[in-house]
């Protein structure tokens, strides 16, 4: 799967702008919808945070 392009704006995550960002997928509220773009270690976070939920859900039994 190609990576998608690096670019210098603001992470979403940590709040901080002037980083080399990646789009990670939009966010809406109340109807209207902004992109949201994060920076590396954000980006890792998250896969961290997504896997150790997956392996949560992995872990329930069977209803």
């Amino acid at each position: 799967m190609p990576r998608r392009p690096l670019v210098d704006g603001f992470c979403f995550l940590c709040r901080t702008n002037g980083l080399m960002v990646v789009w990670v997928g939009p966010v809406e509220t109340d109807g209207m919808q902004a992109p949201v773009y994060a920076c590396e270690p954000c980006c890792e976070f998250a896969r961290r945070y997504i896997e150790h939920h997956q392996r949560a859900q992995d872990m329930q039994p069977a209803s």
